[in-house]
C-alpha cells in the first residue's frame, strides 16, 4: 500500500474514525509510542537531509534498517495487548495498513517523509475522536 500524498489527511480521519465507531481505540500512550519511535527516525532522516543536500533522494542502508525496526516496535506493542477481549493495536494496525507501509518504503526519502506524515494526522485524529489512556 502507497500513501498519495494529497490523500494522507482524509486516510487518517478515515481510519481513527472507524475505529472510534467500533470502539477499539488504542490508548494514548500506545500511539504515542510509536510516534516517539517514527520522530527519532524522522530526526535522523532530516539530519542526513541536510548533510546531503543534493543528493537525498535514497537513504542509506543504515536508515532502511532503522524503518524496518518500526515493525519490531508494531510487533512488539501487538503481542504485549493481546487479551481475550482482543488486540486493539492489531486493530489499529490493520485498519492503518502501517506494516505494509513500513514495507513500501523501502529507500524512498519522500516515501519515509509521507508515512511520517501519516503518523502525526493519526496521533491528531486519535485526540480527535477521544482517544484516551
Amino acid at each position: 500500500m502507497m500513501l498519495e500524498e494529497n490523500k494522507i489527511v482524509d486516510r487518517a480521519q478515515q481510519v481513527m474514525g472507524n475505529l472510534s465507531r467500533k470502539g477499539q481505540m488504542v490508548t494514548t500512550s500506545q500511539i504515542r509510542k510509536f510516534l516517539t519511535a517514527v520522530n527519532t527516525v524522522t530526526e535522523k532522516v532530516n539530519a542526513y537531509k541536510l548533510e546531503k543536500t543534493d543528493e537525498y533522494d535514497t537513504l542509506p542502508v543504515e536508515l532502511q534498517a532503522q524503518i524496518k525496526y518500526l515493525k519490531v516496535k508494531l510487533a512488539y506493542q501487538i503481542g504485549r495487548n493481546r487479551s481475550k477481549w482482543g488486540n486493539p493495536v492489531e486493530d489499529f494496525e490493520k485498519e492503518a495498513g502501517l506494516i505494509s507501509l513500513i514495507d513500501g518504503i523501502k529507500s524512498s526519502t519522500k516515501e519515509y517523509e509521507k508515512f511520517a506524515h501519516y503518523i502525526e494526522a493519526l496521533v491528531a485524529f486519535h485526540k480527535f475522536y477521544g482517544g484516551k489512556d
